[in-house]
Order: structure tokens, then sequence, then C-alpha cells
């Protein structure tokens, strides 16, 4: 299988792209062939939706070049690796302006296809930023494998779970969809589709939790943050802290604090450099 991976971090041997490699491996193990392009090796800005448009026709652009070597790579690919690091709970620039600049065609219909989230701060976006990468999987008919969404909490964890997808991604025959209605029920039943920022900041301190070395020094701060976790996790089930489709909204009664809690000993368990990525 020729697989094409779009590794969308400036950072050539950052976090994300380590992630990339980590699939990559998983895929040749299989027998797969990789192309393997930086976003950042290319020269284009974002699309200005002009009027009297080409690009769709015949790949021209008036104002910048497309990017025709990866539209080329993608037009022949038999699987798609696309990675993003997180910037603002969304993926970065970069890969949004590639993204946008893309000109996919009716042959990638139904190719597995793998996306790949790196939030390198503080975790925050790792599963939103993910869920805009199948967003555009979506609307190119790709057929999806479970998203990878990490954080540099867990990144050990990624990088096997990434190498063990790329394998996964290079064993998936092509499968076209043959309908609309088929594309949706697959994309809305993919884990983490429909999490939300309060269901994501949940996760983020399960995987915090679950990743930091209890010691004498932080027992009683361990013990308390599980105490106030599960008595989120508790309070988001039962309703009575902002839920799906309405994270936003601002609650009708004073928080009891609990929250702010949650928050200030998250950040003192994750205190660590922050690394590219």
């Amino acid at each position: 299988m020729n697989i094409l991976a779009i590794v969308g971090s400036p950072h050539e041997e950052g976090l994300t792209d380590g992630l990339v490699n980590a699939a990559i491996t998983g895929a040749l193990s299989a027998g797969g062939t990789v192309n393997k392009v930086h976003a950042s090796d290319y020269d284009w800005g974002p699309c200005l939706d002009c009027e009297g448009k080409t690009c769709w026709s015949d790949l021209s652009c008036r104002h910048s070049p497309l990017p025709g070597e990866i539209n080329e790579a993608l037009a022949g690919c038999e699987g798609l690796i696309i990675a993003a690091p997180v910037y603002f709970l969304d993926v970065n620039g970069l890969t949004r302006n590639l993204l946008d600049r893309l000109r996919p065609g009716p042959e990638v219909n139904g190719i597995p296809a793998l996306g790949i989230a790196m939030a390198g701060g503080t975790g925050k976006g790792f599963v939103l930023a993910a869920q805009k990468i199948y967003h555009f999987l979506f609307c190119i008919s790709a057929r999806p494998l479970p998203m990878l969404p990490a954080t540099r909490f867990n990144y050990q964890r990624a990088l096997e779970q990434a190498e063990q997808l790329g394998h996964a991604l290079a064993t998936t025959p092509k499968r076209p969809f043959a309908s609309l209605a088929e594309r949706m029920a697959e994309y809305h039943a993919l884990p983490l589709m429909d999490l939300d920022l309060v269901g994501e900041n949940l996760l983020l301190v399960e995987t915090i939790l679950a990743a930091a070395q209890q010691t004498e020094e932080n027992r009683d701060l361990r013990c308390s943050a599980e105490a106030d976790y599960q008595a989120a996790r508790a309070a988001f089930a039962t309703g009575d802290i902002p839920g799906p489709r309405n994270c936003w909204k601002r609650p009708t009664t004073p928080p009891s604090g609990r929250g702010i809690s949650l928050a200030r000993r998250r950040k003192a368990l994750s205190r660590a450099p922050t690394p590219s990525a």
C-alpha cells in the first residue's frame, strides 16, 4: 500500500513528527510504502475563495501556487495520514492553509485515513483539533481509522498507538462509500467525535492523572486532584455542570469552587518544560 503522510508542524523533529514516524514504522512493518511530506517545505498562503476560480478544474491559482506535488500524491495514494500540532484548541494555521488548498478528486473515496493531533503545551484542544482533521477527512470521503489525540503527558503511550494504527492503516483496503448516509453514520460513530470542550477537559485530567507518578511529595495533592476529578465526572453525568452541546453556557448558580481547585491542581501536576509540537 502506498501511503501519503502529511506533517503539519513547522518543527521537523518535533512531537508531531515523532508520532508520524511511529505510524510510518507501523505501516512499513505491514509492507506499506510511505511518502512523507512536511507542510513547512512549501510556500503558499490561505485560500482566498476568489471569483471565477479554476483551482478545482485545472489546479491553477492566480494568487499563489497550489500544492500540486501534494495533490498528485494524494490522488495516487492508497492510504493517508494527516498530523498537526494544536494551536488555540485547533490545528495550526500551516495545516489549515494546506487542507484548504488541497483539491482531492473522487479517487480518494474510501481510502483509509488516520488523523493525529499533538498538544504539546497544556494539552487542551487535543481532541477538538483531531476532530477538525476528521471533518476534512469526512469531506474528502476517506474511510476513517480511530483518531489519535495526543498530549505531552501521554506521549510515550501515543507513540505506541501511532505504530499500531500505522500498521492497521497499511492493512486496511480501500472501501469507497456508497452514499452520504453511510459516510455520516461511520463518522458519527467514531470514538471521541462527539466530545465537546467539557468532555475533553475531563479526558485531559484523566490523562494527566494517569501519567503523573505519585511520590511522597505529591501524594496528598494527587489524592485531592483524583477526588476532584471523580466529583467532576459525577457532576457531568448528572447534569450538574454544563454537558454536551451547551458547554459554553454559564451555570445559573455559582460554582462550588471544586472546579477552580481542579484546574489549579491540574496545573500543579502538569508543571514541566514544554517541548515543541
